[in-house]
């Protein structure tokens, strides 16, 4: 499970602002926002980058312990499908 709670992150001009999410093992969600607001929440998702509020947990464990061990459980779908243009989604 991720769970995040009060993230707080301003950078540039971009600014996430008391997010609360918890995404249960096995799901997906989909969060509609600029590409620099998905690029830095990406980013402090998988460590890349520190909240300067809030708390990443997965599984129960704040997330730079999680990741050091488990970053392999981590998966994302980039919004572009450049990289596979001869796949379909089935494959």
């Amino acid at each position: 499970m991720l769970k995040i709670k009060g993230l707080y992150k301003e950078q540039k001009n971009n600014v996430i602002k008391d997010i609360d999410i918890d995404i249960n093992k096995s799901s997906s969600i989909s969060i509609e926002c600029s590409n620099e607001i998905s690029d830095l929440l990406i980013d402090l998702i998988l460590g890349r980058n520190m909240p300067a509020k809030g708390e990443i947990c997965l599984e129960n464990i704040k997330h730079l312990d999680y990741i050091k061990t488990n970053i392999s459980d981590i998966g994302v779908v980039l919004r572009e499908e450049s990289f596979y243009d001869r796949m379909t989604i089935e494959e």
